[in-house]
């Protein structure tokens, strides 16, 4: 009988433990994530109604990014090349992304606990393709309002206030672009692939994807993207 009561004892605690893991790092995240601001670079602009936009996701193996060509006249792009032709946007835990650090404490952190995230923007000189050292490219052209609010939405990711993005962050040796504090929290069920799959979903150019952990995951969310093949 003892036993049995101290089975049951146990199994209570277990489950108050386990509640309290799960519970408290959504209500972490709610209380303690800033509010998004509107982007200063949509003030008084438009784009051309007939105009179409070449858009990529890319693969990278462990995460996932997006890819967009840059109107002209805009300055999307990070600190170092605002008018870069194509400017991708990926994000991620801050410590495991930007700063490379894969100790124990670290992954435990990245996965369970609520953690800063970074933004990372990267410049392109040209049109991406398969053969820049991602593992897979998709593409497909997009019209002037999916453009449109697709940037906008990417944008709500900057932790800053109006009227202007935060400062970046210093570089990082690895990286050809510049990282950003973000708004939002890392944890493993809003992690960076349902982040990329999210994103495109707000301007309908893929299916929510809150359920997306690993990055072979995005592509069945897409819509109406090609894969790119590699030339050799």
């Amino acid at each position: 009988m003892k036993e049995a009561v101290a089975l049951v004892q146990w199994s209570r605690c277990a489950l108050a433990l386990l509640a309290l893991l799960l519970g408290l790092p959504p209500v972490y995240m709610a209380v303690f994530t800033p509010y998004s601001v509107s982007s200063p670079l949509f003030q008084g602009r438009s784009l051309p109604p007939g105009n179409a936009y070449d858009l990529y996701v890319a693969n990278w193996g462990y995460h996932t990014s997006i890819i967009l060509q840059q109107p002209q006249g805009w300055r999307l792009g990070p600190s170092n090349a605002v008018d870069a032709p194509f400017v991708e946007y990926s994000w991620g835990d801050r410590n495991f992304y930007m700063n490379a650090d894969f100790s124990p404490s670290a992954i435990f952190a990245t996965v369970f606990l609520p953690t800063q995230s970074v933004l990372h923007l990267r410049n392109w000189s040209q049109a991406p393709t398969s053969d820049d050292g991602m593992r897979h490219l998709y593409h497909r052209q997009i019209n002037a309002q999916q453009l449109s609010t697709l940037i906008g939405s990417l944008e709500t990711s900057f932790k800053g206030a109006e009227p202007q993005r935060p400062e970046a962050l210093p570089p990082v040796a690895r990286f050809r672009g510049r990282f950003y504090p973000a708004r939002e929290f890392y944890i493993f069920w809003s992690a960076c692939n349902a982040w990329t799959v999210n994103h495109l979903a707000a301007a309908d150019l893929a299916r929510p994807g809150w359920s997306v952990l690993a990055a072979e995951q995005v592509a069945p969310k897409l819509r109406h993207f090609q894969a790119l093949s590699r030339s050799h």
